[in-house]
């Protein structure tokens, strides 16, 4: 039970102070009376002891049916939590390796697809990064056409190669525009290689807003060449100054501590359907924590009893 208008709560403390008038008056009137040496009459007495429970109780009545006390009559179902997930892909070139067949990116890739085909009940958007960051699909409720988009997730996305995760974490605050959101996750899909000294910072921005931020390791610590393709299809290995080929490794230490920061878990991709599983599941967890109490769409109000009691009390004070 609950009250259609409790500014009116006020009204109870006329009853209640009435009461109290009466309690000090009948005090000072019983010590006046053997001040003067009589007694009280009893039935005096009784008559207004009763005329003043049948005002005080209709007074009472009537300032509860002023708040108009009611019980909830119809009931439904909340309407089924929503979880809003933006995955940050990592598009660098070192991405590029195959120390995850068939690539690290391409690994990315399929982990997406089979993780949007078996999604519901979410609004998905992606973030692609590597020194830039850029939103590459928008917030949508459509999975299929985010997913028509993850094919065409390629290092050539961004003009500039390099590693800014604090660009990414910014861009994705940008899906983001309430101050505080319980039911929104974000998973950074990385080798781990990042050259930026404070991305900390820009995860816990994502945290002080309720946002959880995941981490998903993409290579090995073995490492691997990075393939680099021409126009004309020729392909040839990425060298340092020196003409060595450079070998990416994944960096697990960065991706736990963006985790961590993002009051999120770490997990390696050593394989597609495990990978998958982690992401839903995580999903899973974050829109049933988003719980909404039953909707009440109409109610059983109690005022026009109690003033009818009310009214019945009043009657027999007047007629008694």
């Amino acid at each position: 039970m609950d009250f259609a208008h409790p500014e009116w709560f006020w009204t109870l403390t006329i009853p209640l102070g009435w009461g109290l008038v009466f309690a000090a008056y009948r005090l000072w009137s019983k010590r006046a009376v053997r001040r003067l040496g009589g007694a009280a009459l009893p039935n005096t007495a009784r008559r207004q002891w009763l005329r003043f429970v049948l005002i005080f109780c209709t007074g009472l009545l009537s300032a509860v049916a002023l708040l108009s006390p009611r019980f909830p009559e119809t009931v439904t179902a909340p309407p089924v939590p929503v979880a809003d997930v933006v995955f940050a892909v990592d598009v660098s070139v070192s991405m590029l390796a195959a120390d995850t067949p068939p690539s690290r990116l391409a690994r990315v890739r399929q982990v997406l697809s089979q993780t949007l085909a078996g999604l519901d009940r979410s609004r998905v958007g992606v973030v692609v990064y590597a020194a830039q960051a850029f939103p590459y699909v928008p917030l949508t409720d459509d999975l299929p056409i985010a997913a028509s988009f993850i094919p065409a997730v390629q290092p050539t996305l961004v003009n500039q190669q390099g590693t800014r995760l604090a660009k990414a974490m910014e861009t994705v605050g940008y899906y983001f525009t309430d101050t505080l959101r319980t039911n929104a996750v974000v998973f950074v899909l990385s080798d781990g290689e990042n050259h930026d000294t404070d991305f900390e910072k820009s995860v816990q921005k994502l945290t002080q807003r309720g946002i959880t931020v995941h981490t998903i390791g993409v290579g090995t610590e073995t490492g691997g060449s990075i393939p680099l393709t021409d126009d004309k299809g020729n392909t040839r290995f990425k060298t340092d100054a020196s003409g060595q080929q450079i070998v990416t490794r994944l960096a697990p230490d960065n991706l736990r501590r963006i985790a961590a920061a993002g009051r999120g878990q770490y997990f390696e991709a050593a394989a597609t359907t495990e990978t998958v599983r982690f992401i839903t599941q995580r999903i899973e967890e974050t829109r049933l924590a988003v719980g909404k109490p039953p909707r009440i769409t109409g109610y059983r109000y109690l005022f026009q009893w109690l003033l009818g009691a009310a009214v019945v009390l009043l009657l027999i004070e007047r007629l008694r």
